[in-house]
């Protein structure tokens, strides 16, 4: 301190506070609040600080008589500083503790959410997974639906385009045969009809062949007849 005695940390206690650190290593012995002061100082050097804060609170320089007044008055504020800055240390420790067993169950914490949207990411992206595999399955089922559909419809597009064309081969066929027949019945017919020709033909040179045999005597006769005259 300015114009007073150094403070230092207690070497005794060194080898306390190194097992202390080693049980709660979030443990720190500096405070933020305090300017980053280290808090060992303040521990080991307790009652001279608090000598120093109650002369320095003080308007007047503390006597150094044996009046029985003054030790009344010096005594009551360094027990009142002393109690101050027991309290302020008390209050740190706790808060020191508090924050190092809070920043052990905050990383908990945080490991936990951290996991926590891991699993959570992980779910979704299972999740995501298989609605796309359900929905290309459903896909795929719908396009085998409709392939499906388009053979059966082809499929029986062909068969009625094969059926049409036998069904129009068959019609040729009977139509070939009907007019075969036709043509077979009309050359019967002719052939009936001249075979009815011929036969009145040789009926008719028959009928002329007889009525000239039947003349012949006849016309014989008539030439001598007329011979003789």
């Amino acid at each position: 301190t300015p114009g007073g005695a150094r403070f230092t940390v207690r070497p005794e206690r060194n080898d306390t506070d190194a097992q202390k650190e080693e049980e709660n290593p979030n443990r720190s012995s500096f405070s933020n609040r305090l300017g980053g002061s280290d808090l060992r100082f303040l521990r080991d050097n307790f009652e001279a600080m608090g000598d120093v804060y109650a002369n320095r609170g003080s308007k007047k320089a503390v006597p150094t008589n044996n009046s029985a007044m003054t030790p009344t008055y010096t005594a009551s504020k360094r027990i009142s500083a002393k109690k101050s800055m027991q309290s302020l240390v008390d209050d740190l420790a706790a808060v020191t503790d508090v924050q190092a067993k809070d920043d052990g169950g905050m990383a908990r914490l945080l490991v936990f959410f951290r996991q926590d949207a891991d699993r959570r990411a992980e779910a979704d992206a299972k999740r995501r997974h298989e609605d796309r595999e359900e929905r290309d399955a459903a896909e795929r089922r719908e396009r085998e639906v409709r392939d499906r559909e388009r053979r059966e419809e082809a499929k029986a597009a062909e068969e009625r385009h094969q059926q049409e064309r036998k069904e129009d081969r068959e019609r040729r066929q009977e139509d070939a045969k009907r007019e075969a027949a036709l043509r077979a019945e009309r050359e019967r017919e002719r052939a009936e009809e001249r075979r009815q020709q011929d036969q009145q033909m040789q009926l008719e040179r028959e009928e002329l062949r007889q009525r000239h045999e039947q003349m012949m005597p006849m016309l014989q006769a008539l030439a001598k007849s007329n011979n003789a005259k």
